[in-house]
């Protein structure tokens, strides 16, 4: 298991693209089942405080709601090719970008914005990438980052075979073929959240569920019954017998891309440590790409 911390404060913030790479990022590498997988936290302290868009008297911050959209980000990263994972951007209304302050902007200039460019960088920032989309980035003038509405939009466009079901020994099944499951738990018995929260089920073997948090805890107040076992911060494990008191509802299953790739540990950590070391060269190399499309107020 590999757990990284990235961009420790030694470069000079001067851009947002440095700023934000000079915070510290819980971006992890985990082992489940023989497989190499990439874990995002919603709460990691590079975009935790993050706000949700322009507005930020009224709106929240990503570490409080960005569980639905890290969700994704932690299914997809692992089942599609990292260099496919930019393709976001073709159903997006505008290029995406963000800054050290809020992630989705809908008015005003673009110029000095963080607008990721390279596959590393997509790897690396894909939750509030993500997030940017639902937000109502995208040329479906779709704002759903609250809830799962849009994940079939993201796995259409990226080609992913999905399903969505209440048959959880249906998709225990499909999770042992290699498949992930994102769900929602909730109601006063769940462990996680009276309210509900996001989360992957992303591995079976004959006993047990693995999960991928999108909240990194090191121990759960509302699971009274004990029925998780935390591997790490953001990888637990349950038992099929405890899987009734999860409180889950619809499972998104969804399959790997064909051409998926397992990437090593190695690989994984090459990937992000390439995204702290890479800056665009000057703000006018991000600022020659053509915005025409905005002009009028799109972002």
């Amino acid at each position: 298991m590999c757990f990284l911390f990235l961009g420790t404060a030694t470069i000079l913030a001067e851009t947002e693209e440095e700023i934000l790479k000079s915070r510290e990022s819980w971006v992890k590498i985990v082992d489940v089942e023989g497989r190499s997988l990439l874990v995002y936290a919603q709460n990691s302290p590079e975009w935790a405080d993050l706000y949700m868009t322009e507005n930020i008297k009224t709106n929240r911050r990503f570490g409080e709601a960005g569980c639905a959209v890290t969700a994704l980000a932690n299914a997809t990263v692992n089942l599609i090719p990292m260099e496919r994972l930019k393709a976001i951007t073709e159903i997006m209304q505008s290029p995406v970008a963000f800054d050290s302050v809020k992630l989705a902007r809908y008015f005003g200039r673009i110029d000095g914005r963080f607008i990721p460019e390279e596959d590393c960088d997509f790897v690396r920032y894909w939750p509030i990438i993500l997030a940017n989309f639902a937000e109502g980035n995208n040329r479906m003038h779709s704002h759903e980052a609250q809830g799962p509405a849009f994940y079939s939009l993201v796995f259409n466009h990226f080609g992913l075979s999905f399903k969505a079901t209440g048959n959880i020994e249906e998709t225990i099944e499909a999770l042992k073929t290699g498949a992930m499951a994102i769900t929602c738990s909730s109601g006063s018995n769940s462990p996680f959240s009276r309210i509900g929260h996001f989360f992957v089920l992303c591995a079976a073997d004959e006993e047990s569920v693995y999960i991928l948090d999108s909240f990194f805890r090191d121990e759960y107040p509302k699971d009274q019954r004990k029925i998780l076992q935390i591997l790490s911060p953001g990888l637990l494990k349950i038992s099929y017998d405890n899987l009734k008191y999860l409180g889950i509802q619809t499972q998104y299953v969804v399959w790997p891309a064909e051409n998926a790739t397992q990437y090593t540990p190695e690989i994984w950590k090459g990937i992000l440590e390439k995204s702290n070391a890479v800056l665009a060269k000057t703000q006018n190399e991000h600022l020659s790409v053509d915005y025409q499309m905005m002009q009028g107020g799109a972002l």
